[in-house]
């Protein structure tokens, strides 16, 4: 008799884990619910391929309680190249890097403190959002023209 890969008991857990860079959210989260050997589980939020950082993951009965967790506010924290150009605005296909100058350490805490309140912006085209369904970022990569919201 051949023995199941997953458990026939369904297991009811949350967790937070920490994706690593250049990994999708959803690769990750097979790899997660192989460790716990259970099919159903689901995560609020999707991070770009090239982000690390917190997913919330359900599994079971639990992925329910996302309708009732508020989302925001978010916390980022980032690595920045100064002189580095990228269409993607990250650390793929890199097209040039010039050196600049160096930059007052009190001018960039006063442009730091600028950056903590609400943003309203459009993201990138190399992001997770998804655009009639696909993500942006698959989008881009394949030379698609579209509008982000």
């Amino acid at each position: 008799m051949q023995k199941k890969f997953y458990d026939s008991k369904p297991l009811n857990k949350l967790l937070v884990v920490n994706k690593p860079m250049f990994r999708t959210s959803n690769s990750y989260l097979n790899q997660i619910k192989r460790k716990y050997k259970n099919k159903k589980a689901g995560f609020s939020g999707t991070l770009d391929p090239f982000a690390c950082g917190c997913l919330i993951v359900a599994f079971g009965q639990y992925s329910k309680l996302f309708n009732y967790m508020q989302k925001t506010p978010k916390t980022y924290r980032a690595v920045v190249w100064l002189g580095a150009t990228s269409e993607s605005l990250d650390t793929e296909n890199i097209i040039d890097i010039k050196d600049e100058k160096r930059i007052d350490e009190n001018l960039l805490k006063e442009e730091i403190k600028n950056l903590i309140k609400t943003h309203e912006y459009y993201p990138p085209k190399f992001s997770a959002k998804k655009i009639d369904g696909k993500r942006a970022y698959d989008l881009a990569r394949d030379g698609k023209e579209f509008e982000m919201k």
